[in-house]
């Protein structure tokens, strides 16, 4: 996993992205989390979410989500059965790393 998981309370949360990985990021996924995008490279980056789940034998292209420079996307979430690999982690590769930062966040449902 590359990055912390950081849970939505009441409380709140602070925004603090971390830069991403060149060669890409694991999230641990529960179907509960989605991944904040901030974008500061100066031209868009497309997120890739590899799709893990294969259609009629073939497995599908990655959902690509375009982040426009100076934009910060809120991505998911993202079902276990359709993005997971085996070690129960979504895969997220980019375009552009540089200046490019992330946060995994997970909703918690406690009442």
């Amino acid at each position: 996993m590359s990055t912390t998981t950081l849970k939505i309370t009441r409380d709140g949360i602070v925004l603090a992205p971390a830069a991403v990985t060149p060669a890409g990021d694991n999230f641990r996924n529960t179907g509960r989390e989605f991944l904040v995008v901030k974008n500061d490279s100066g031209s868009d980056v497309a997120v890739s979410l590899k799709i893990q789940q294969e259609v009629d034998g073939v497995l599908p292209a990655p959902r690509s989500v375009t982040v426009s420079d100076g934009d910060i996307v809120f991505i998911g979430p993202f079902p276990t059965d359709e993005y997971n690999n085996d070690d129960g982690c979504l895969e997220v590769t980019y375009d552009s790393s540089t200046d490019v930062f992330i946060a995994w966040f997970r909703l918690m449902t406690e009442v």
